[in-house]
């Protein structure tokens, strides 16, 4: 006995299927979303970053866009601080405030190194 399943194919939800599920795989389930600037080029991070993290997409010939997601900010900081490379955060504003934190937080301890 054969079942044949007939159905109507409809449009996606998005043209970039690619990245659509990236996007929703690295950053929807979490509470916090952010999108970081780096400046280098998309070639210089792309294989240093795994679809699982975050949405990495081209800007310009010398800088990207992180679209990236974590339980806590203090998380998002880390993770685009250990990336290595200068960056500028464009949302949400209060990453920001995590940054400053932790960066004081490493420089105490740097400070207290004998």
């Amino acid at each position: 006995m054969c079942i044949r399943f007939w159905f109507t194919p409809r449009r996606g939800p998005a043209e970039d299927l690619n990245a659509y599920l990236t996007d929703k795989l690295s950053s929807a389930p979490y509470r916090y979303r952010a999108t970081i600037l780096f400046h280098c080029p998309w070639e210089a991070l792309v294989e240093h970053t795994s679809p699982t993290a975050g949405r990495l997409e081209r800007y310009d010939d010398h800088s990207c866009l992180f679209h990236t997601g974590a339980a806590t900010l203090d998380e998002i900081a880390l993770h685009i601080a250990l990336k290595g490379v200068d960056f500028r955060v464009v949302d949400p504003p209060e990453l920001n405030d995590r940054l400053r934190a932790l960066a004081a937080r490493l420089t105490r301890a740097a400070d207290q190194a004998p």
